[in-house]
Formats: structure tokens, sequence, C-alpha cells
């Protein structure tokens, strides 16, 4: 769903898919390293708005939404 509602990470998703296919291909020292210099690449090539989105974990950009007017004191967020 979430990549039907943003094109955008349809790339991003691709790439995931091609990083992983790679590693369970051959599973030696030197190839487990490449595969997690690839990773940390396509980490940083993700933008600060991307990053944000992992790293907050939610599952939908309207949660992103809520959660910076949260923090801003527009929203208040009912913990029960």
């Amino acid at each position: 769903m979430m990549l039907r509602k943003t094109p955008t990470r349809v790339d991003l998703y691709t790439r995931y898919m091609e990083i992983i296919e790679e590693y369970n291909r051959d599973k030696d020292k030197a190839e487990i390293q490449k595969v997690f210099d690839q990773l940390l690449q396509f980490h940083d090539s993700l933008d600060q708005e991307e990053q944000r989105y992992v790293r907050e974990g939610f599952s939908t950009e309207k949660e992103l939404a809520v959660y910076d007017l949260a923090l801003q004191g527009q929203v208040s967020v009912d913990q029960g």
C-alpha cells in the first residue's frame, strides 16, 4: 500500500531487494562486507525526510505528520 501511495518509494524498495538478493547469492566474509557497505550507501542516499520516516517507524506519512504536529504542541495525543 505504501508503495502504491508514494511511487518514489518503489525505487527504494527495488534497490533494497537487489541488495538482499545479492547477499543471499554469496555469503563469504568479503561479500558480507560488500553488502554491508552497500546498505550504508543506500541509507546515506535517503533524503532527510525519508530517513525520519524510516527511523520513526511509521506505517503512513499521515502518522509522521501527526507526530510532527504533536511535537510542536499543536495536537494532544491521547495515551489511553
